[in-house]
């Protein structure tokens, strides 16, 4: 298929010259001919045998003015291979913002360009997602590296009582398992932020999936006793499974992280016309009004001397999820009250 579109190519290129030779030769040898029969042409100047056979003047005339003509259009024609090399060029000296135009009434040419942009984007993206995590490695990093090792450091002394070993040893470990959440919830963040397309969609069970997560959570929620009142209709829908589960995961595993022992949490799901409707509500110690509108922000977590503790990146990663989804979330909190998410996404199964 690929060789077809290649040869098609230089077929378009012979048939303009064709075309122009054609063109040309018609019109020189018309013109030759008419100025003869219209006597303004000066038999003295040239071999009369020569007019009365206008043919091979045409012929060099055409040649002449085919050649100027077929630069011309080849160089028009060529234009876009000569700034992709340009483009190529500053790529090379680290400009990777630059993009050729794709406008081009050959297919081939345009499907070139278009994929010349196409991999622009994707080494932009994966040049912006570096540059993201590192900043932020060095920034939100810092806290849980220092308490390994500085718990690390106290274990070297052997004169430490047991259960005092035993408590750093459990700080170290939990340390260890925030730096690889957040390092995990970073790449997966600047990842969707670099990605317009939702790719590798298909139809599944979305309340299953649901259902999945929740019994994920179930060491969390039966720890705190919470009673969990689970509502979930049977939806099939299309999207991509591995991205939105981490929407119910975040979002679930908030509402038992910040709703006390013996709480409530309700879960929902069902179509509100031709919406996908899914709803956590708990009753947990809610959002202050001055903290609402930023728990969306990346490494946002509201007041830090309390207990429940995050990497600031669950929520501002649902967020991103759900607008590549051209989906919608909502927050209802009143403080000390608990909190009701509300994510509304568009679309049918197919």
């Amino acid at each position: 298929m690929k060789h077809k579109k290649r040869s098609r190519l230089w077929i378009y290129f012979s048939i303009i010259v064709f075309v122009m030779m054609s063109i040309t030769v018609i019109i020189m040898g018309s013109i030759v001919y008419l100025l003869y029969h219209l006597e303004l042409i000066d038999g003295s100047i040239i071999d009369d045998r020569f007019i009365r056979n206008p043919f091979p003047l045409a012929l060099l005339s055409s040649i002449m003015i085919g050649t100027i003509v077929y630069s011309f259009v080849a160089r028009v024609v060529l234009r876009p291979i000569v700034m992709i090399g340009k483009a190529a060029n500053d790529v090379a000296k680290g400009n990777l913002d630059i993009r050729v135009e794709e406008k081009s009434h050959i297919e081939e040419i345009s499907e070139f360009v278009k994929n010349f942009n196409s991999m622009l984007h994707e080494i932009s993206c994966i040049e912006s997602l570096r540059k993201d995590f590192i900043d932020n490695v060095s920034h939100e990093f810092r806290t849980p590296i220092s308490a390994i090792n500085g718990y690390a450091t106290l274990l070297q002394d052997k004169n430490l009582p047991e259960d005092e070993r035993d408590e750093y040893i459990r700080f170290i470990i939990e340390s260890s398992k925030q730096l690889s959440i957040l390092s995990d919830n970073i790449l997966k963040l600047s990842k969707l932020e670099n990605q317009e397309i939702v790719m590798d969609k298909k139809n599944y069970r979305l309340d299953e999936q649901i259902r999945e997560i929740i019994l994920l959570l179930e060491l969390k929620w039966s720890k705190k006793n919470i009673d969990l009142q689970i509502n979930l209709e049977k939806i099939i829908f299309y999207g991509n499974k591995e991205n939105l589960s981490l929407v119910w995961l975040n979002l679930i595993d908030n509402a038992i992280k910040f709703t006390p022992n013996d709480g409530r949490i309700e879960i929902r799901l069902f179509k509100d016309d031709k919406k996908t409707v899914f709803e956590v509500e708990d009753t947990g110690r809610g959002i202050d009004k001055s903290d609402i509108h930023r728990i969306f922000e990346k490494y946002f977590q509201g007041d830090r001397t309390r207990k429940e503790t995050g990497n600031g990146l669950g929520l501002a990663l649902v967020l991103r999820i759900v607008n590549m989804c051209e989906g919608r979330i909502d927050v209802q909190s009143t403080p000390g009250s608990g909190s009701k998410f509300t994510v509304s996404l568009p679309g049918e199964d197919r």
